[in-house]
């Protein structure tokens, strides 16, 4: 069997240099789980290039693993711990959907409903005249990104702020309301539900739809809706500015700057901090969260051990295969995950995470594992998508599985081995 350190090598290729000091790791670990250990001091130790991650697995719901690992600020050298804060970009978006198909659930949604007649009239305001397509946008096509976008062909337009206020006549930054009316004025990119297209715009959308639908702000309905029922104590939506980091939040490192988006003058600072209005992504890409609070989250997908918030139609319908899918494909964007079948054994789900200095995966697999693995650097090629392979061989190597539950001890309480 391949060990991690060898799967590193063969899947990851060509590194940069490798770290002239030894890496710092937090948090405990039970001897059995060492490969996984293994497995990041080697990921992290070939890559000076990226400064911190922290990883979290679960077992059937319960958490047996949570380490801390590099640095979440390389200037004052503080360790990442494991419960740690990270921008987790666009794994956003299976909390927006979830939120959406817990409205449904109540019955204050159909998710085959237009997504017009959920969202406030106002946005609609001094825009050109309406793609008559948006009679088609339904919330589940919102959901698939299928509705008709494709930032491909129309670009993003939340990564566009001095433009759209310019073109709307309103201060720098705009918010995500904004944002969605000044789309209104443009055609749609295709039909809705003729193929998929991955579109941040159609979570914006959600986000707004959640908004009318609750009387609340997106990250107040959320919270009452999915953050609080689960403990899920380190969500937030996150602040653009570095003087504006939250309690327990790393530092996002990368070499990319950017104009910033606030002021007249759009000065050049680093990306994470000022390229983009990170307030605005909310729906799509804008909560910070520890591994260890998405692994909570992912309770609610599992089929045995997990929460019981969503009833067996809800997540039925997260994982139904999309109109445009032939039946014998395998792999699809189901509502708001990744989805693959498995046949008999059911169905893998994750989901990515990526903005200019962080990266996310989250895992939740048919055999009542899921990991949660968070980057403050990101990394030309992706580093959640190198690392995926990596977690996988090196859960075969585990040979027995602790049976302690760190969500509700912070220690393990069975042959525990710290490093």
């Amino acid at each position: 069997m391949l060990t991690a350190a060898v799967a590193l090598t063969l899947f990851a290729g060509a590194q940069p240099s490798q770290r002239e000091e030894p890496l710092p790791s937090t948090g405990s670990i039970d001897v059995r789980l060492l490969p996984f250990d293994e497995l990041m001091h080697d990921f992290l130790g070939e890559r000076d290039d990226v400064a911190g991650a922290a990883l979290a697995i679960a077992r059937d719901g319960r958490l047996v693993f949570a380490r801390g690992y590099g640095y979440a600020d390389r200037r004052s050298r503080e360790p990442v711990q494991p419960d740690a804060r990270f921008r987790i970009a666009s794994l956003s978006k299976p909390i927006t959907a979830a939120a959406v198909v817990l409205l449904a659930q109540e019955d204050e949604l159909d998710l085959d409903d237009p997504a017009l007649l959920h969202l406030d009239p106002g946005l609609l305001d001094g825009s050109l005249p309406l793609d008559s397509r948006w009679a088609d946008v339904t919330l589940r096509r919102l959901l698939q990104h299928t509705a008709g976008f494709d930032r491909q062909l129309s670009g993003t337009p939340m990564f566009r702020s001095r433009r759209i206020a310019r073109e709307l006549g309103i201060p720098t930054p705009p918010e995500a309301q904004d944002v969605i009316r000044f789309y209104f004025g443009r055609s749609l990119d295709f039909d809705p539900g003729e193929r998929y297209a991955y579109s941040n715009f159609g979570y914006s959308v959600l986000g707004r739809v959640i908004e009318r639908s609750t009387e609340q702000d997106y990250e107040s309905a959320v919270r009452e809706l999915i953050v609080e029922p689960l403990g899920m104590q380190s969500l937030a939506v996150g602040r653009s500015l570095a003087s504006q980091r939250l309690p327990g939040e790393v530092r996002y490192h990368t070499k990319i700057q950017g104009r910033s988006v606030f002021g007249e003058r759009g000065e050049l600072v680093p990306a994470p901090y000022g390229n983009w209005y990170h307030e605005s992504l909310d729906a799509h890409g804008g909560w910070i969260a520890s591994a260890p609070d998405l692994l909570r989250f992912a309770s609610l997908f599992l089929t045995e051990g997990g929460v019981e918030l969503l009833d067996d139609e809800s997540r039925q319908s997260i994982l139904g295969r999309p109109e445009h899918a032939s039946n014998g494909e395998s792999v699809w964007y189901g509502l708001g995950w990744q989805v693959r079948h498995l046949g008999s054994r059911g169905f893998n789900l994750w989901h990515t995470g990526l903005l200019p200095g962080c990266e996310s995966l989250l895992v939740v697999r048919a055999d009542g594992l899921a990991w949660a693995v968070l980057f403050n650097s990101s990394a030309e090629g992706g580093l959640a998508r190198e690392i995926d392979p990596l977690l996988h061989l090196a859960e075969q190597e585990v040979q027995a599985w602790p049976r302690f539950d760190l969500f509700a001890s912070p220690e393990p309480r069975e042959g525990g081995a710290g490093r």
